[in-house]
């Protein structure tokens, strides 16, 4: 079956066409739009999942690096407060001491008054064993309270 055109026929198929190729090349070009949305939704996914890999990786660092400190600072904290408790130690052991002579002092002033070998007027003994009392007690308070610290 052969098909014949006339001029008529075949002016208007050329305006048909003419008049779809816009159409078609519109479509095409959303087609690439679309293909090139997708490839860049693709890379924009890539790039995150990147993204998050690298800053897990960033945390994990952070962490560990965070743990490192944490260490460090216990140990260091540990060391302070060995030194601290040699010193506070030290201090006790001196207080006690010059507690210990100055009652010997005291006790022997006492003596020596008992036995008439010095003489000391009464109000003087009694303020000298008073401020010993309180020497002993306040002294013993305020280590007590330098060791063994109210927490709030």
């Amino acid at each position: 079956m052969q098909h014949s055109f006339d001029e008529d026929s075949l002016q208007k198929a050329i305006l048909k066409l003419q008049e779809a190729l816009p159409n078609i090349d519109d479509h095409l070009n959303e087609d690439s739009i679309n293909i090139e949305e997708d490839e860049e939704a693709s890379y924009l996914e890539d790039l995150k999942k990147r993204f998050e890999f690298e800053q897990a990786k960033d945390n994990h660092a952070f962490n560990l690096e965070l743990k490192g400190l944490e260490l460090e600072y216990s140990k260091l904290n540990l060391e302070i407060r060995a030194t601290d408790q040699v010193q506070k130690n030290k201090i006790a052991t001196q207080l006690f001491v010059l507690l210990i002579a100055y009652m010997v002092v005291v006790l022997g002033l006492v003596i020596l008054v008992g036995m008439n070998r010095f003489t000391i007027s009464d109000p003087v003994l009694m303020t000298l064993l008073g401020t010993t009392s309180i020497n002993i007690i306040g002294l013993y308070a305020y280590v007590a309270r330098y060791f063994f610290p109210s927490s709030k």
